[in-house]
């Protein structure tokens, strides 16, 4: 059996050495009580401050809100993507051909994809 002190042990036939101090840890995080519970969305977490740091995170940074359909994201960027899922516009055109997208990030993977760029 692997303690707390043991920090290297042989895991096969090639004798391959691990350091456990991390899957200890990971193991006793994993056993911990969550009792401070999100108000919002019901997610509990072990501590005061991880729930305060996601409420800044998740909730309280969702300030941009779709007056279509009352989605909520965290940059004015992400809305005006947003909104272009909703009117149809593909403002990322294609310098090779004349495909177009809603998203950069789409733009990119076609690129990649059928011109190796």
């Amino acid at each position: 059996m692997l303690t707390l002190h043991d920090t290297q042990r042989t895991i096969d036939d090639r004798q391959q050495a691990i350091t456990i101090a991390p899957i200890v840890l990971r193991c006793s995080i994993h056993g911990v009580e969550k009792p401070f519970p999100c108000e919002q969305c019901g997610k509990k977490f072990s501590t005061k401050d991880d729930l305060n740091r996601h409420v800044r995170r998740e909730v309280a940074a969702k300030q941009f809100t779709c007056s279509i359909c009352n989605a909520t994201l965290r940059e004015k960027i992400d809305l005006q993507a947003h909104l272009a899922t909703h009117n149809g516009e593909k403002n990322f055109a294609c310098d090779m051909c004349e495909k177009r997208y809603r998203h950069r990030s789409s733009l990119s993977k076609h690129r990649s994809a059928k011109h190796r760029a």
